[in-house]
């Protein structure tokens, strides 16, 4: 017989029927919550300071993106580049209007941050997202991504989480849109497990060995 664990973790992961049709018209619904909601102000990002300063400390970054924000008060706030010891990050999230203005293609840092946000992507649109990200970075790329439903939905009924899919899946497709490129990823699934996808080896300077 079925655990009971075993179906929930089946229902969380069902298939999730895409009501909008673009990329656009999802920031659209994002900028109508942003306005009339208190969440997304960026303190998901709070429980993965510790990964975050390791790879930081272990490749000498300074500069960093955090690609989906939120509304950025965990810099503006909290200050948590304070605490790593970066520069205050460029803040990249399309839903506000504030930081809807995205980092120059050819523009690197030394990290992209992107927590809580991949799962949230229109379908279509997620091999192309994630490869930029990837391009935005010199030195690694931190994930954490979502594979189950949202508790949450827009105002059209649709759920938040866009894409519901397995670690494996976000494996391959992370390992897909990487390619060749020399850099550490780093990602993390429902807040549970941190998993290394490409690792590279740095000195005490941050420069590859």
């Amino acid at each position: 017989m079925p655990s009971r664990t075993g179906k929930l973790d089946k229902a969380l992961r069902k298939p999730i029927k895409v009501d909008f049709v673009s990329q656009e018209e999802v920031i659209t619904a994002y900028r109508r919550n942003h306005l009339r909601r208190i969440h997304m102000r960026g303190y998901s990002i709070q429980s993965h300071r510790e990964a975050i300063a390791e790879l930081i400390k272990q490749t000498g970054a300074k500069t960093a993106l955090d690609y989906g924000c939120g509304k950025g008060k965990q810099y503006s706030v909290r200050e948590f580049h304070l605490e790593w010891g970066i520069e205050q990050p460029y803040c990249y999230d399309p839903g506000l209007e504030r930081f809807s203005i995205k980092p120059k293609k050819g523009r690197i840092f030394d990290a992209v941050l992107c927590v809580d946000v991949l799962e949230h992507i229109f379908p279509d649109n997620i091999e192309e997202t994630l490869k930029e990200i990837i391009d935005y970075a010199d030195k690694f790329v931190f994930l954490v991504i979502t594979t189950v439903i949202a508790r949450k939905k827009f105002s059209n009924k649709q759920n938040m989480h866009l894409i519901v899919e397995n670690e494996d899946w976000w494996n391959k497709l992370i390992a897909k849109c990487k390619g060749d490129k020399d850099i550490i990823i780093s990602a993390v699934y429902d807040n549970k497990v941190r998993k290394i996808v490409h690792r590279k080896k740095f000195n005490e300077q941050g420069e590859r060995v």
